[in-house]
């Protein structure tokens, strides 16, 4: 399904403790984003595919609790892409509330200088669980309907999926599933990393540091039924501590890089 890893660069020294990883839809190349945890400041970071510095892009009016993981996806607005950031770490589970963040795609640069914003326009979601607070560092935002959609992060391998449905509005999530990973059908490790959705709503990754799985999803399934399918396993290669992955903007191949400083970045080509 998809070929062994290609090296497609290292991360810019800029960003020292890197999380996970949308990748641009709106620019002329294709860009990475991600936060650098070590500042614990609302900002993104965007790359290119090879790891240059492209610009630091501060969220006016964030905060970073903990943020986790970015996902991409619609908005308010017909036509305009939209990245979302999931303030949702939680190791303690003791937050009374996490946090979602949505802010239109800015453009980036090509060319020059990088560039150091501040992005306006920034809407905040604060959500509670059903069933108390919990850990977690997958986002998923779905191209098609806008739906929002946690994974909790449990050492047990037990994740719950949560959904903020589309229009977002802050409340209680809702409970929409269950995995189990580090057992079959899931084996490998047991606590989720990251993952994202497709840029056509076709299939969804899901990471753990040790495990890789793709999700298929058919016209007309929601989220919460392609997750009831089969997983296939895919390529990953061995990381310090995996935990970013994304598809390409064209949907070809998916990238991922660990956590940690200046870490290589992989891609992975959807094999013909």
């Amino acid at each position: 399904m998809f070929a062994r890893r290609i090296g497609s660069g290292g991360v810019h020294e800029q960003c020292h403790l890197l999380q996970p990883l949308p990748v641009a839809r709106q620019a002329q190349i294709e860009h990475l984003a991600s936060v650098d945890l070590v500042r614990f400041q609302p900002k993104l970071y965007a790359m290119t595919k090879d790891g240059a510095h492209r610009g630091v892009y501060t969220l006016g009016g964030a905060q970073a609790a903990d943020w986790e993981d970015i996902a991409i996806g619609p908005g308010p607005a017909s036509g305009e892409v939209y990245l979302y950031v999931g303030d949702i770490g939680d190791n303690p589970s003791t937050r009374p509330n996490i946090r979602l963040y949505r802010v239109a795609e800015p453009k980036v640069a090509t060319t020059g200088p990088a560039a150091t914003l501040t992005l306006g326009g920034v809407e905040t979601f604060t959500y509670t669980y059903p069933d108390g607070p919990h850990n977690a560092e997958t986002l998923l935002v779905d191209p098609v309907g806008g739906d929002a959609f946690i994974v909790v992060k449990a050492s047990s391998g037990k994740s719950p999926i949560f959904r903020a449905k589309s229009p977002l509005t802050s409340g209680v999530l809702e409970k929409v599933g269950e995995l189990t990973f580090g057992t079959a059908p899931l084996t490998g490790g047991a606590a989720t990393t990251g993952g994202e959705i497709s840029p056509s709503g076709d299939a969804i990754l899901i990471r753990t540091y040790s495990s890789l799985y793709l999700w298929r999803r058919g016209a007309g399934m929601s989220v919460a039924q392609a997750f009831q399918g089969v997983a296939c396993p895919v390529p990953q290669h061995a990381e310090p501590q995996g935990e970013a992955v994304c598809f390409g903007s064209d949907g070809a191949g998916y990238y991922t890089v660990s956590e940690g400083s200046q870490q290589p970045i992989y891609f992975f080509a959807k094999q013909p």
